[in-house]
């Protein structure tokens, strides 16, 4: 019988930055996980993209070894900054020092594109919007 390698990639936005983080360093004690997501926080809202970073960074500091996507859907979170400037923040900062991009759900495509072209496209840009 072959052996199939898992590949997960677990999205781990809750509420609690704290609580996020600590499934995140469970999760990098797994074979298998990839990669890691996360939303902001739905109740404790960013104030700006600072404070945005900052709450990612220390989710994503859970599993320093595996890429870190944010996870951007304004339409459920009522989240919504320019995703351009986030890269640009994050990148220029240093706060996520794991971080691979995006995941963008949103309609605004100028944004999506601008944020995927920032710096030679560094960043990895996943799309994705279920209508």
């Amino acid at each position: 019988m072959d052996q199939y390698e898992l590949n997960l990639y677990v999205h781990v936005g809750m509420d609690s930055i704290q609580e996020a983080k600590a499934y995140t360093q469970e999760l990098a004690k797994l074979d298998g996980v990839k990669g890691i997501f996360a939303m902001s926080s739905v109740y404790f809202k960013p104030k700006s993209i600072d404070n945005l970073a900052d709450a990612m960074g220390e989710i994503a500091s859970g599993a320093p070894d595996l890429p870190f996507w944010y996870y951007h859907f304004p339409a459920n979170t009522n989240v919504d900054f320019n995703m351009y400037q986030f890269v640009e923040h994050v990148d220029e900062s240093g706060k996520i020092p794991n971080f691979m991009g995006i995941k963008f759900t949103n309609e605004i495509l100028m944004d999506f594109s601008a944020a995927g072209h920032y710096k030679n496209k560094k960043y990895n840009m996943l799309f994705g919007r279920d209508e």
